[in-house]
């Protein structure tokens, strides 16, 4: 058992190894494939990364596309092309979000304070509610701090459009700064709530993506967290942030929404533009979502792989042709070959040890899925067939024929009296009543004990129902014995049982005899009377009380009962009648 566990565990870890190298380079936005070719930003997140394409000779960086080839063209750090960073701050302006709008306006001042100062700027403010305000363009810091601060007295707005308010902020920015041109960027301060549900978040995707708008969204959590739909808004927005490759910010306090926003406006000087040529792509009548994936290599190892990354491309045009990998590599024109739209695997240390670990994986399934078949082999082993008992048929009933019948006799004896069983349980139960000394108005002079076991309460099924809001539903029952014993006992009733004042205990049993007094809380007190062990002979038949348990009155008329459900119990102090005559 021990080395199946081994087993177990060894398999399990070499399936869930990575097949993919550690992370540092995420492709952010990328347009779609014109004439065969598309340009990518590409943010490297990992300082390793980072340092080796900074280096001399600089790391590479190599495209990968899932339909036919793509190369790299052109590779460039988008802060040494000149190239504008256009960001737009977006402020929640509802009601529920005023006591976070001084928290969002310092960390949008920390934003704008780290932006790189080498970098042209295009700052815009706006607010947004109901509506949103017109938004200014500022290219210079102070002007940017300028227009935050005004945000301070902007009126609260009743409540919030929060994706409309999105959408047309990335429209705004994807229409202000077309791609590939420099960085595009929305940065949203709100509190997830929303009032309206007429845009969906994919479309809000859609269109982040398909103008290369990054969405960064920072969440203070507000009143609107009580809400019941808090939780799918937060979950959209995030969902938001990381589709459209920007950064979703839980803000606890404003120190985290500063620390976070800084690190954000830094990325610029880590984001590069690649442009990207393709061929090889299988001819489509239109134009389809493929994926692409970005490579860091130096000297012949893989230092980081992005996720893979949907962009559209096109199934015409030049991105169709056939191309030779030599050619294509060397930057030069794809000749026509009719083998060369199949890529040529490289050998790199990389991806060496990639076919490795695959290697790896597939020894691992392999080992499970023999266990697996083991343990189900092992649960399926033949039991011993169930042994065969023989059980004798039972002899027939042998009827007598007429012509072995007996003779009856001639003279025939005295026929004894059969025996009666009496049906009635006052035949066989001594006569118990329970007089009545305190009780409900309308109750009758004494109650008979007709059965063996006697139950009291204010359920209608009770044999004494006692409707009142102080006595439980089952509160006691009376056992009554053929020589006349008699027991009470209390079922956990909430005002308690007595006998003689003493109150019982919860589940106590205790004998009573003729003349001791029974409590049921304050409401009812009987006193227990025996007029004789011999049974009683009534005529006729018995009451449909009788048969059925139910208290019957001295008139022989039922008694009363409450309601049909017992509700709750009112709990009074206790009060045992002690010294009560």
């Amino acid at each position: 058992m021990r080395a199946r566990t081994s087993l177990l565990a060894l398999s399990l870890l070499l399936v869930a190894a990575p097949a993919s190298a550690a992370p540092g380079v995420v492709i952010v936005a990328a347009t779609p494939s014109r004439n065969g070719t598309a340009s990518i930003h590409v943010e490297v997140n990992d300082a390793r990364t980072l340092g080796a394409m900074q280096a001399a000779p600089p790391a590479v960086l190599q495209s990968v596309a899932k339909s036919g080839q793509s190369r790299v063209v052109k590779s460039e750090r988008l802060a040494d092309t000149g190239e504008p960073i256009y960001t737009l701050l977006a402020f929640d302006a509802s009601a529920s979000f005023q006591p976070y709008r001084a928290s969002a306006i310092a960390a949008a001042h920390s934003f704008v304070d780290a932006l790189p100062a080498k970098i042209p700027q295009r700052t815009v403010v706006m607010t947004f509610g109901v509506g949103s305000s017109s938004p200014k363009e500022n290219t210079t810091a102070a002007a940017s701090h300028g227009a935050i601060d005004a945000v301070r007295t902007a009126p609260a707005q009743p409540a919030t459009r929060l994706k409309s308010s999105i959408s047309e902020a990335v429209q705004t920015a994807g229409a202000a700064q077309p791609m590939p041109t420099g960085i595009r960027q929305v940065v949203v301060f709100t509190d997830a709530g929303e009032e309206s549900r007429a845009y969906s978040i994919a479309s809000i995707i859609q269109q982040a993506r398909a103008s290369g708008v990054l969405v960064h969204v920072v969440v203070f959590k507000g009143t609107a967290q009580n809400s019941p739909t808090f939780a799918q808004y937060r979950d959209e927005l995030r969902q938001l942030a990381e589709a459209s490759g920007g950064h979703d910010i839980a803000a606890q306090d404003v120190a985290t929404a500063k620390t976070a926003l800084s690190e954000i406006a830094r990325t610029s000087e880590a984001t590069w533009r690649l442009d990207l040529a393709f061929c090889g792509v299988q001819p489509r009548p239109a134009a389809f979502d493929d994926e692409l994936t970005v490579e860091v290599t130096s000297a012949g190892s893989t230092l980081a792989r992005s996720a893979p990354y949907l962009f559209q491309q096109q199934g015409s045009g030049p991105a169709t042709a056939p191309c030779a990998p030599a050619s294509c590599a060397s930057g030069g024109p794809c000749p026509s070959a009719s083998a060369s739209a199949v890529p040529t695997p490289r050998t790199t240390a990389g991806e060496s040890s990639s076919a490795l670990r695959w290697v790896l994986i597939a020894i691992g399934a392999g080992a499970l899925a023999c266990l697996i078949a083991g343990l189900v082999w092992a649960s399926r082993k033949r039991r011993p067939p169930p042994v065969a008992t023989y059980r004798p048929m039972p002899a027939p009933v042998s009827m007598p024929s007429p012509m072995s019948m007996p003779t009856p006799p001639a003279a025939p004896g005295p026929v004894a009296a059969p025996m009666i069983t009496p049906s009635d349980p006052f035949q066989v139960l001594p006569d118990t009543r329970l007089v009545v000394l305190r009780a409900l108005p309308g109750a009758p002079a004494y109650y008979r004990v007709s059965q063996p076991v006697f139950h009291i309460g204010a359920r209608p099924d009770m044999s004494v129902v006692i409707d009142h809001e102080m006595v439980s539903g089952h509160h006691a029952f009376l056992e009554l014995q053929p020589d006349g014993s008699l027991f009470v006992s209390d079922v956990g009733s909430t005002n308690g049982t007595f006998v003689d004042g003493t109150r019982l205990s919860p589940g106590e049993r205790r004998r009573v005899v003729a003349g001791q007094r029974v409590g049921i809380s304050r409401v009812v007190e009987f006193r227990v009377e025996q007029p004789g062990l011999a049974a009683a002979q009534p005529q006729g038949r018995p009451s449909a009380a009788a048969v059925l348990g139910r208290a019957e009155a001295v008139d022989g008329s039922p008694v009363a009962e409450g309601p049909g459900k017992k509700g709750r119990t009112r709990v009074e102090p206790e009060d045992p009648w002690k010294g009560r005559s």
